[in-house]
């Protein structure tokens, strides 16, 4: 079975079990990882690599890392290891993060789309804030929100 972009995906090899029966793995292969299920019919095998495969084509395999991580996870690695780097920018830039942390912080990292994205964007830029002085609130500016 041939990938849309010309690499192979799917095998099927035939094998023989620990009872001396002829079963049937099919292994599909991305990114680096390989997914793989034993058969007793070679019908079987071929329509579980079809689906496989349908799922990848359309966007529905994720990486397994991606999905044991959520969004809060990767900002709180950035916050420890790379914020600290940035003397200027940190004290302004973790409030930012905060309010994205707020909107999808839950959300797994192979689920963070452009879509889902830009609905925390909108989110976001629908939200006021106070300022300390006065106390009043203002709505979030674009600058604030595209950053």
């Amino acid at each position: 079975m041939i990938a849309n972009n010309g690499e192979e995906m799917a095998t099927i090899e035939k094998r023989k079990n620990a009872a001396n029966e002829t079963v049937y793995r099919a292994r599909v292969r991305v990114k680096g990882l390989s997914l793989s299920e034993t058969f007793y019919r070679l019908t079987d095998a071929k329509a579980w690599a079809r689906t496989q495969e349908t799922n990848i084509d359309h966007g529905r395999f994720t990486a397994l890392e991606a999905d044991r991580h959520t969004f809060s996870q990767l900002i709180e690695r950035y916050n420890t290891e790379v914020l600290p780097t940035k003397k200027d920018w940190a004290k302004g830039q973790a409030l930012q993060l905060a309010e994205w942390l707020a909107v999808i912080g839950n959300v797994k990292l192979s689920r963070v789309t452009a879509n889902a994205i830009e609905t925390a964007r909108n989110t976001i830029s629908k939200t006021t804030y106070k300022r300390r002085e006065t106390g009043k609130e203002y709505p979030r500016s674009p600058a604030v929100v595209n950053r």
